[in-house]
């Protein structure tokens, strides 16, 4: 069984966040990679680039550097999505490339927590569920929101996403990017966790939530 995480520089598609600051999204993915790196020295990290390749494999912070599955288009978030149908690995860890990892993402609990049973590695539970990530903390909801999905239905950030590759999490993803690549009322405004929310409301994948310890 491979496990690993999963990032994606698409430099071709890349939004408004980084404008006026030169070659942005390489430098905080970078800095990303080189924080699960320091925590995690054994784990390995895949990308999938469109740009700054040269750059990407000078650093050794990754095991493979891959060409981005689609082609420039009107779907900025489509290769990050495509990134996840992907994936190399059978378990697999996605971040984006603003996050930062400060614990070893397999043993988080190693100091200061020794009243827990055991180290705390992340990828335990896949043991349990297909999936895992975050709940929206920044204020997106109006993004996310889906004519087909309840608003009670909880936003997801799709920033950090954990899965299992099987059926159901194969499922999962083809649907998120299909829906997303084809949806004929797509509104750039909307980013992915939009077609996300829609496509985890009509799954039958096992989730749970990522929470501070």
């Amino acid at each position: 069984m491979s496990r690993g995480i999963v990032y994606c520089l698409d430099g071709e598609n890349e939004n408004s966040v980084g404008d006026g600051v030169i070659d942005f999204f390489l430098k905080e993915t970078l800095i990303s990679a080189e924080s699960v790196k320091r925590k995690n020295p054994s784990l390995p990290i895949t990308i999938f680039a469109n740009k700054h390749k040269d750059e990407l494999i000078k650093s050794g912070f990754f095991e493979r550097v891959l060409d981005c599955p689609e082609e420039k288009n009107d779907r900025p978030f489509i290769n990050k999505i495509a990134t996840c149908v992907n994936s190399p690995y059978d378990e697999t860890l996605f971040l984006d490339g603003d996050t930062l990892v400060l614990v070893n993402l397999q043993n988080i609990y190693a100091k200061g927590y020794e009243s827990y049973g055991d180290t705390g590695n992340v990828f335990d539970l896949l043991q349990n569920f297909d999936m895992a990530f975050c709940v929206e903390s920044l204020g997106s909801a109006k993004a996310t929101e889906h004519p087909s999905v309840p608003n009670t239905f909880p936003v997801i950030n799709s920033g950090v996403l954990l899965w299992k590759k099987n059926d159901k999490t194969i499922s999962f993803f083809n649907d998120w990017f299909n829906s997303y690549k084809d949806s004929t009322n797509f509104d750039r405004s909307k980013n992915d966790q939009w077609q996300f929310r829609l496509s985890l409301w009509n799954s039958d994948v096992r989730y749970c939530t990522l929470d501070h310890p």
